[in-house]
């Protein structure tokens, strides 16, 4: 057998004194504890040596085992199942079977700060009340549901049925508003069709996504912590989160920071970026990097257990993101139990949010995100020819043309309140158009500015090989002006193996800000001859909102 034992050292190897002062720790203690003994230590040392260090060996045993017990609510699982002191609580305050699979240690590395815990602890008494609460979700794919199988696995509604469970009340309500593919510039801009006016807890998963549109995965060696105000992505998820913490009823907002291992880089993500804002706002941050990481690079876990693919969870893994929630909220929970909420704390509560982070990065009241009906609407009377607005299932409504030479034209107001470098003379502003693009059918149009605005002709695919059928964006620089006018025109030209030139657009959206083509910090737009078209996150250091 390989012994591990510590070396011995020149110093422990010399003969040493035989009265207590140099006795083993424990016989010294006892010695001290009880004088008497003093006489006759050195033929007692041993025997009270050995008592004293079983007596201690017996009680760790027991109150450890105590511990464990208490810890893991007696059933030894690791499930994290019953009350936990080290949040706040007493043993009087279960975590009522908050997670199912997340073990004690991956729940507090993976509740990575509790932020100030006002408007948790407002909506956890709400929730202990028997009142009902509206709980709602912003983020990506991995937000709607990716990876689990079926959907009803992914961690919303696992998370909204464990808070039926375990908070009854016919009043609850759950809305997913993730959209997949989507980063916090689009959702800044189309929160209000998102999220509910009445939501009280909302969780924001934008730490991948973001990610991808800063940082190219070729470049993955190079971090993405670029937190400089000429970082649009990073404007844009403040606002974002400044508009869900003012709605109506002061929402618990969680940044829930999801991980694509994948990228193998533990700091390619914007969660620390995105950390930063959470901080300024006293917002509760729950990493599902935090939570699993150690455990995968020890060898301990396996990313096949819990991952369907490098980015998206599989059923396991969406139950230990829920996990992460449904334990903050026991654990806020616990803390109730210990200390009641005071008046004060809800007063605090609804006390107004600080500045912006970034100067002058406050939210857009008025929404530009011209979906559904506010789409439809920007086509006046005999300004379309071949295209008709209709409905093709599940409510997607759009303008559809599937003959080379229809066109449509769109009137709206591109100038915005949000100025972003040097004021005066022309400005531009980033427009995003949502089309439909598939496998089949589809066929290829351009945009261009008809009156009131220029911009550079954008020509478009609607097909591609993906087999599937998704909404996607295209992107447009114009300049401001508040009766822009647009134009799309099917070409005589299809990329569909069919040989078909169906086009479908589902909505326009106008950016939150506008900057100066001058600006070094952004890509340059002349306006004066043939308008640069830029497309796509490859556009580097264009505002997308």
């Amino acid at each position: 057998m390989v012994s591990h034992a510590a070396p011995v050292s020149a110093a422990d190897r010399r003969p040493q004194r035989a009265d207590h002062q140099h006795w083993p720790p424990v016989s010294h203690v006892m010695v001290h504890m009880f004088p008497k003994l003093r006489g006759a230590e050195r033929g007692f040392a041993p025997f009270i040596a050995s008592v004293t260090t079983l007596t201690l060996l017996l009680l760790t045993y027991f109150y450890g085992s105590a511990r464990y017990w208490h810890s893991w609510g007696g059933n030894g699982n690791n499930s994290c199942q019953g009350g936990i002191s080290q949040y706040g609580g007493n043993s009087g305050a279960p975590l009522r079977g908050a997670t199912k699979h997340l073990t004690e240690v991956m729940l507090r590395r993976g509740i990575a700060s509790r932020g100030d815990e006002l408007r948790a602890r407002v909506l956890v008494q709400k929730l202990l009340n028997g009142e009902g609460i509206h709980f709602g979700i912003v983020g990506g794919s991995i937000s709607e549901g990716r990876g689990a199988e079926p959907l009803s696995n992914g961690f919303g509604p696992v998370i909204s049925d464990w808070i039926n469970k375990t908070f009854p009340s016919s009043k609850h309500t759950f809305h997913n508003g993730a959209i997949a593919g989507s980063q916090s510039s689009y959702m800044s801009l189309c929160v209000n069709n998102h999220v509910s006016p009445d939501a009280d807890l909302v969780l924001v998963e934008y730490d991948i996504n973001d990610a991808v549109a800063r940082v190219s995965y070729e470049n993955k060696d190079q971090p993405a912590f670029a937190l400089l105000k000429e970082d649009w992505s990073f404007r844009a998820y403040e606002r974002l989160i400044r508009k869900l913490l003012n709605l109506p009823k002061r929402p618990v907002v969680i940044q829930l920071a999801a991980f694509a291992f994948s990228w193998e880089r533990f700091w390619f993500t914007r969660e620390d970026n995105h950390g930063v804002v959470a901080s300024l706002y006293g917002m509760p941050r729950l990493s599902f990097r935090s939570a699993v990481f150690d455990g995968v690079a020890r060898g301990t876990l396996n990313t096949t257990d819990f991952m369907h693919d490098g980015v998206h969870p599989g059923n396991m893994g969406h139950q230990l993101i829920a996990d992460l929630v449904t334990g903050y909220i026991s654990t806020v929970e616990a803390g109730l139990h210990n200390r009641p909420l005071t008046e004060e704390e809800v007063a605090l509560a609804k006390e107004p949010i600080l500045p912006p982070l970034i100067l002058d990065n406050y939210e857009h009241p008025v929404q530009n995100c011209l979906e559904k009906e506010a789409f439809r609407d920007l086509v006046m009377n005999g300004t379309k020819d071949g295209f008709e607005y209709l409905e093709e299932g599940h409510g997607k409504w759009g303008f559809i043309g599937t003959q080379p030479g229809d066109w449509v034209r769109f009137t709206l107001d591109t100038t915005v309140k949000l100025h972003v470098g040097q004021e005066g003379g022309l400005r531009a502003v980033m427009l995003m158009l949502s089309f439909l693009a598939s496998y089949q059918h589809m066929g290829k149009a351009v945009v261009t500015c008809v009156s009131g605005c220029a911009c550079h002709p954008g020509p478009f695919d609607g097909y591609w090989t993906l087999q599937a059928s998704q909404l996607t964006r295209m992107e447009l620089i114009v300049t401001e002006s508040p009766v822009c006018e647009l134009e799309i025109k099917i070409l005589e030209e299809t990329s569909s193996p069919d040989g078909e030139h169906k086009v479908k657009f589902m909505g326009i959206i106008v950016s939150e800000e506008s900057w100066s083509p001058s600006e070094t910090t952004v890509a340059h737009v002349d306006f004066s001859g043939p308008i640069n078209y830029l497309t796509g996150p490859q556009a580097e250091g264009v505002p997308r909102d």
